[in-house]
């Protein structure tokens, strides 16, 4: 029953009680109040008649002429006359009158009504005696009316307090409902302050939830000021600030595992030559100022570029990822490096040639790491022997790429068509069971025939900005998908769809109508999307909690800014990147931070697994680590 029923039932009840209580008194002593007046009344009409009586002639015509003057003219039960022997001279007596009083009422509050008697005289003699009783019928009605209006004033009073604890319970119910809107979203691991209300009680409730609100946010900051620590000793160079070697490579490895990233990109590598020469002639720190001024036109020229990476390769070795980039974009982007890395070793020696050299060389999915870098490294060689500096590897060739108006006619005709398709696989918990499947979308090539991957239409859509279109579409086949088969399965989303105008409404509407298998969906938003669009996934997240869709991360740890975001977004769980997982076993400090992320990700109750494991050894030391589960193809070999 709601506190509102209860104020009105305890209204109710009061005013019930109240009015029983004053009825009842209120109705005895307006009976005795009405009593002692027909005893006064009969009394003194008695007494009026009897002298009257005493200065008439005592003939009965005169006494029956008497007493009826006075019957008729007042409201009498009885008059009587009687002589001294007691006989009766002349009577009038009214009897039984019609009353809209009810009996029950009468029987209640019975009025008794007493006689008033007085002598008559004739002369000095005793002539006889007269008896005068009052009639009650109009005190009943009286009393009647008295108790109708009682009961209304009551049913006012009533009414007047039910409507005053309503005002004041809407009132009050603003800072309760504040309350336990706050208590819900700490329970929901969303920490946030609240205002504190004016109400005394509620005020010292609101700052006990903000005092621990405050608590639990100083032990998020200091958990995520260990793991961002942990994370520069595990993939930063210390001097530049820049991703270290091991780091870099692991990104490259997934770069060419992963269906889901671009299928070619450019690898440029920079190396400044004589560096040890220059530490013993120049000394440290001047050397370590020119190693900065490269890495800061590093860190600018990946800031403008989406999924680009640079790394501090080794002292004198850099090097820049450049996913989706062809190879035109990529000699611009080297020739502005290469200028800048110029510029800094002006600083201590003039004459920079052959003292900064590059290479540039392309990669394609599916590649091996090591023929990258050797790739790679030819052309470097080639860039330290020639007179510009820079080389690219002989096999560069225009990457292949349909114009714009082609790709906006495939991806309008399969949106439109439901042409699209899924491959799913595995994700399994560290004992081997299955939680659930990564779904990612495929999409045939009417031209060739061929099975195009998710990362090479997805670049398209965004650039032609159909992610919302193509991602309903991919969230429309997994519901179909549930329908028939048993299981959980996840869709990746893109960031630029949390972002699309209608898109909630869309997929609002859409786990509406697929409430029975809304609660085996799990959506994946790309780690960029906490940043980029952190608004609209708290929203889209907070609605998806509704249908018991859950909603986490994948490629977690390419940037540490968003660790906060796992308190504030209510994740249910987390995939980290393969970059931190590849050869895990020999990397302590990658350990270590896994370990890390394990132990925060816990406290906000969200659920960890790693991306790319690709050996049975780095699924060994990730059982160790504490994490929930795994993808990639050691997951793949496993439930063969």
């Amino acid at each position: 029953m709601s506190l509102l029923k209860r104020l009105w039932l305890t209204a109710l009840g009061a005013t019930c009680a109240a009015f029983l209580i004053g009825f009842v008194i209120s109705m005895i002593n307006a009976r005795s109040y009405l009593e002692q007046q027909l005893r006064a009344q009969s009394q003194d009409s008695a007494t009026a008649l009897a002298l009257s009586l005493s200065q008439q002639s005592k003939d009965k015509a005169t006494a029956e002429l008497m007493v009826s003057a006075l019957f008729d003219g007042g409201h009498f039960e009885l008059i009587r006359l009687q002589d001294v022997q007691g006989q009766v001279i002349t009577e009038r007596n009214g009897g039984a009158r019609s009353s809209t009083v009810p009996s029950w009422f009468e029987g209640t509050f019975h009025i008794t009504v007493h006689p008033g008697q007085a002598q008559v005289s004739d002369g000095w003699k005793q002539f006889g005696r007269v008896t005068v009783v009052a009639h009650s019928k109009f005190a009943y009605e009286s009393l009647w009316q008295s108790g109708i209006w009682f009961l209304l004033t009551m049913l006012a009073i009533g009414l007047a307090t039910g409507l005053l604890l309503t005002g004041l319970f809407n009132w009050a119910k603003h800072p309760i409902e504040d309350l336990m809107a706050h208590a819900r979203a700490v329970s929901s691991r969303q920490y946030k302050t609240m205002a504190e209300p004016s109400v005394p009680e509620l005020r010292r409730v609101a700052s006990a939830f903000n005092t621990m609100v405050r608590q639990v946010r100083e032990m998020f900051a200091e958990q995520s000021a260990r793991i961002e620590a942990l994370q520069r000793e595990a993939s930063k160079d210390l001097l530049t600030d820049l991703p270290n070697r091991a780091f870099f490579l692991g990104r490259l490895r997934d770069q060419l595992a992963d269906e889901t990233a671009p299928p070619q990109g450019m690898l440029v590598v920079l190396r400044l030559i004589g560096l040890t020469q220059f530490n013993r002639d120049l000394g440290r720190d001047a050397v370590d100022l020119v190693l900065i001024g490269v890495s800061d036109k590093l860190k600018t020229i990946v800031a403008t570029l989406p999924d680009s990476l640079g790394a501090r390769l080794n002292g004198a070795d850099f090097a820049l990822l450049l996913p989706s980039a062809t190879p035109e974009e990529a000699e611009q982007i080297l020739h502005n490096w290469l200028q800048a890395a110029r510029q800094a070793v002006a600083k201590l020696n003039p004459d920079t040639q052959g003292v900064v050299c590059a290479g540039l060389a392309h990669y394609r999915h599916g590649e091996m790491e090591r023929d990258v870098l050797s790739r790679t490294d030819h052309a470097l060689a080639q860039g330290e022997a020639g007179e510009s500096g820079w080389a690219a590897a002989q096999d560069l060739q225009q990457l292949s790429a349909a114009p714009e108006r082609d790709w906006l006619l495939m991806l309008s005709r399969a949106v439109e068509q439901a042409s699209f398709e899924l491959a799913r696989f595995p994700v399994l918990s560290m004992e081997g069971r299955e939680l659930h499947e990564e779904a990612l979308l495929r999409l045939t090539d009417p031209d060739s025939g061929q099975l195009l991957t998710a990362g090479q239409f997805m670049p398209w859509a965004q650039r032609l900005g159909m992610t919302a279109e193509v991602d309903m579409a991919a969230v429309t086949l997994a519901c179909q998908h549930l329908r028939h088969e048993p299981g959980e399965i996840s869709v990746n989303i893109s960031p630029a769809t949390l972002g699309t105008p209608g898109w909630l409404d869309k997929a609002k509407s859409l786990f509406e109508s697929n409430r029975d298998v809304a609660g085996r969906l799990l959506f994946e938003i790309n780690e960029a999307g906490l940043s980029q669009q952190g608004d609209a996934l708290q929203a889209f997240t907070e609605m998806a909690r509704r249908y018991k869709v859950r909603v986490g991360v994948e490629h977690f740890g390419r940037t540490f800014s968003s660790i906060p975001s796992l308190y504030e977004l209510n994740l249910s769980f987390l995939k980290i990147d393969a970059g931190l997982i590849s050869d895990i076993g020999h990397q302590p400090s990658n350990q270590r931070l896994v370990k890390a992320i394990v132990a925060i990700a816990a406290n906000a109750q969200c659920q960890v697994y790693a991306e790319g494991v690709h050996t049975a050894i780095e699924h060994a030391v990730l059982v160790t680590l504490g994490l929930n589960g795994y993808t990639g193809p050691e997951a793949t070999r496993r439930l063969a």
